[in-house]
């Protein structure tokens, strides 16, 4: 993993040159809306009409290749979460969505993240990845209170998206599509999802 933590340092060190937005824990009374953290497993399709009825009073958060299916089923997110390193982040998000389809949605990740897929999106916010090796330097680097870490934001992206929703302070939260395996049919993933279309190919 030494060379997952070069990049990930690098990473790191490029995303607060280019003065990203570092989050910080939310410490309010204010009552939020309920919040959909979608993840792109099978059981995703059986919720487009709910996510659909309810956008309106609800915030929707996407989790990694979801992004993609919800372009498809025209859904748009509030939020959309990623948390990988890898570069192969930007060909999965360039070729699910449009730069029209992501306007007005901030991303939120991780300080491991690549540059080069905060800039795919109008606003961006990067939080304290826990046993990183620039969890140390990006603590030192911000000026006021501690930036705290973003605690059990692995291994999934659902799990990311989870820990940013209870540290903004939501209190329901529902999860739609984190199957986290596969049924029984074999399906893996959503019916909109990216991979049947590489699967396919």
């Amino acid at each position: 993993f030494f060379d997952d933590e070069q990049v990930g340092m690098a990473h790191t060190i490029a995303n607060l040159n280019n003065r990203t937005h570092v989050f910080m824990h939310s410490e309010h009374d204010i009552a939020l809306p309920p919040a959909f953290i979608v993840g792109n497993g099978p059981s995703l399709d059986k919720h487009i009409e709910f996510i659909k009825n309810h956008a309106d009073d609800a915030i929707i958060i996407s989790c990694g290749t979801a992004l993609g299916s919800l372009a498809k089923m025209g859904i748009k997110p509030d939020f959309h979460v990623e948390i990988e390193r890898n570069i192969n982040v930007v060909q999965w998000i360039e070729h699910g969505t449009t730069p029209e389809f992501r306007e007005g949605i901030t991303l939120l990740c991780l300080n491991t993240v690549s540059p080069a897929v905060i800039e795919l999106f109008d606003e961006g916010c990067i939080a304290r990845k826990p046993n990183d090796i620039g969890e140390g330097f990006l603590e030192n680097c911000i000026s006021g209170r501690p930036v705290k870490c973003l605690e059990l934001c692995n291994p999934t992206v659902t799990n990311g998206a989870l820990s940013y929703a209870a540290s903004m302070g939501f209190q329901a939260i529902s999860l739609m599509g984190v199957d986290l395996g596969t049924g029984k049919d074999g399906q893996h993933h959503s019916n909109f999802s990216l991979y049947n279309d590489v699967e396919n190919v």
